[in-house]
């Protein structure tokens, strides 16, 4: 029988979600005598690194979310019996006690949102309550937050499991992928840096996309901020419900040397159209013949196809998608964040020499 002992906690929570499985033990077998081999959850890892990754995530995640409803229980009948009253009170009182929303906390907030488009439909009486309830909510989380603060620091709440750490994914560069080194859509020879020197972003996105053209003004700065220092390669990943995502990506693909001016078009005004695609073919001054052959090719499409495959193979399941080095990083990621993942990488070039 396995016992858990902490300080007033519930250590079921450990026997519920762990019990006498683990990560190391033994899955299946291959194979008799000596011959047969035993897989664990390590070897399903080695190559499945994205899906065992959301495994251990999911688990972590539904594992801190019970520990933290369990601890709140047991927080709130504890101040019920110190104040002797009932939970619900207790509750009520210790958080009124524990959140103060100023006057000038709510004229301030009120001046910054009162003509949003979500409150047009409220007087300034109105908005200035929801200005209220919302700076209140925010509060009442703090002072959760608080509480499961001092829960660990007190180690009235211990937690028996950590977060897993993403994985590094191996995503290599194809003879097929357009890279660029610079801000300019010209700019595709190596400036500074040659091949595996250069930090490597991969991107999985598309241009019907709205995260993915969100982010776009960062990437056009990250590109001027590390010209000479980082290849920047975008995949093709047109999500089904968008329907003009691949035809406009196979467009930019048959504009050959101006694959990039076509991307960079696409992003920045949202405009995929037979039409517009039409537009920039002549803006750009391409071969229009060779242009269309080059669109009606089944290859061509089989190309973004390949392309896409490749982001379900490292675990892309929605746009956009980054590599850096290998560290993902999804969403519209801001620009800090971008920062700190290219410092990391470029420092960690500068430690192998």
């Amino acid at each position: 029988m396995r016992v858990c002992f902490m300080t007033k906690v519930y250590c079921l929570i450990a026997l519920i979600f762990f019990g006498s499985v683990t990560f190391g033990q033994g899955l299946f077998t291959i194979g008799k005598g000596k011959a047969q081999k035993t897989f664990t959850f390590e070897d399903v890892k080695k190559k499945e690194k994205s899906r065992a990754f959301e495994i251990e995530k999911n688990r972590f995640q539904l594992i801190d979310g019970f520990a933290k409803q369990a601890y709140l229980d047991y927080f709130w009948k504890n101040e019920a019996k110190k104040t002797r009253t009932t939970v619900d009170k207790a509750k009520k009182a210790y958080v009124a006690k524990n959140t103060k929303v100023s006057k000038a906390e709510i004229d301030a907030k009120f001046n910054q949102f009162k003509d949003m488009p979500q409150l047009k439909q409220f007087n300034d009486k109105e908005k200035r309550k929801q200005v209220e309830q919302w700076l209140k909510q925010l509060a009442e989380r703090d002072v959760v937050t608080k509480i499961f603060a001092n829960a660990q620091k007190n180690k009235d709440l211990v937690m028996l499991t950590n977060a897993p750490i993403e994985p590094s994914y191996e995503v290599p560069v194809l003879a097929t992928d357009k890279i660029r080194y610079g801000p300019d859509g010209s700019h595709n020879k190596p400036i500074a840096c040659k091949g595996d020197a250069c930090v490597t972003i991969v991107e999985f996105s598309e241009p019907q996309c709205p995260y993915c053209r969100k982010v776009a003004p960062t990437i056009k700065k990250l590109l001027v901020d590390y010209k000479g220092k980082i290849r920047w390669i975008l995949r093709d990943f047109p999500l089904s419900f968008h329907k003009r995502a691949k035809p406009a990506m196979i467009a930019a693909h048959c504009a050959k040397d101006k694959y990039w001016h076509f991307v960079t078009d696409f992003f920045d005004s949202g405009k995929l159209e037979d039409s517009d695609i039409a537009s920039m073919a002549k803006k750009y001054k391409i071969n229009l013949k060779k242009f269309e052959t080059c669109r009606k090719d089944p290859k061509t499409a089989a190309l973004v196809d390949s392309n896409m495959q490749s982001g379900v193979n490292v675990g892309v399941s929605g746009t956009p998608t980054f590599f850096v080095d290998g560290k993902r990083m999804g969403g519209a990621v801001p620009l800090g964040q971008f920062t700190a993942a290219i410092e990391q990488a470029l420092a960690a070039k500068k430690k192998k020499g």
